[in-house]
């Protein structure tokens, strides 16, 4: 299978080259800050290069394919048929449970975004993330991708509401609360938990 790419054509754009796209590919879409394409391959690359040679406009093109999960964006300038990179991004690529998307706000993402920047130096780190005392975010980055693994501690006194997900998940015990004294007791002597040394803690 082919990849895809995704593109934003910066405006503006003409009418005409505008149209010569929407007829060439199914999925264009015009909005105020660009016109959003989704293609396969470099079919729309190859007729942005036959575009500005044909009417003479110079365009500018954000391009990400699924081949490195969109991490990495290509600038390029279009003009007289011929195409420049001007400049590449690279970003991360952060994995995490479909069933904790409802969490990863813009708010969670930057968070998340600004750590990895502290520790773009290392290849492999890993640190954790506390947000409004209920939820613990822990952050495998290796290479380019964060693996996040995000913990509900309120899922451990209620059973988790399924109709929010449309699937299934095992209910967690409840600890009787009148154990807790002897818990307690028996805990007494024992060596508390610490991090490993490659952990840091972010609050």
């Amino acid at each position: 299978m082919a990849n895809t790419t995704k593109t934003t054509i910066r405006l503006p754009i003409s009418s005409n080259i505008l149209e010569a796209i929407r007829k060439q590919f199914q999925y264009v879409f015009v909005e105020e800050t660009g016109v959003y394409t989704i293609t396969r391959g470099f079919e729309l690359h190859h007729l942005l290069l036959k575009l500005s040679k044909e009417y003479g406009e110079e365009l500018i093109a954000e391009h990400s394919t699924s081949l490195d999960r969109y991490s990495t964006l290509y600038i390029e300038r279009y003009k007289d048929g011929k195409s420049e990179t001007i400049e590449t991004k690279t970003d991360y690529i952060i994995c995490y449970e479909d069933k904790y998307r409802y969490l990863m706000t813009e708010s969670v993402y930057n968070k998340i975004y600004n750590a990895l920047e502290k520790y773009s130096d290392f290849k492999e780190i890993r640190f954790t993330l506390h947000l409004r005392e209920r939820y613990r975010f822990t952050v495998n980055k290796v290479g380019k991708t964060a693996f996040v693994e995000i913990k509900d501690y309120q899922e451990e006194l209620y059973p988790i509401d399924e109709s929010l997900y449309g699937k299934s998940f095992p209910v967690r015990r409840v600890v009787d609360k009148s154990l807790i004294p002897a818990l307690n007791l028996g805990a007494i002597g024992q060596n508390p938990y610490t991090f490993e040394d490659n952990w840091t803690r972010l609050y």
